[in-house]
């Protein structure tokens, strides 16, 4: 049986937070070949993520001509949620 998309949504995201199993690695492909409607909203989370984690290095890792800098405890508390996920 063929995911919905709904369920497509769901491996999309949690694919970005850990590698999905087999099956549902499997199963989510086929989803994706066939619907482009998923498979945009795929490239979108990943476009995300990336511009994300582009600001966030920004703001860990200032280039020194700004004021931007933050913290160590700051630093800390934008970077648990990664540790915990393993991104």
């Amino acid at each position: 049986m063929m995911l919905q998309c709904r369920e497509a949504a769901r491996q999309v995201s949690k694919g970005l937070d850990a590698p999905l199993p087999l099956k549902e690695r499997l199963s989510l492909a086929f989803h994706l070949w066939l619907c482009p409607r998923c498979t945009e909203y795929q490239r979108q989370l990943l476009a995300l993520r990336a511009m994300l984690g582009e600001e966030l290095e920004k703001l860990l890792h200032p280039s020194g001509d700004s004021d931007d800098s933050l913290t160590a405890k700051e630093k800390e508390y934008l970077l648990q949620p990664l540790t915990r996920s393993g991104g």
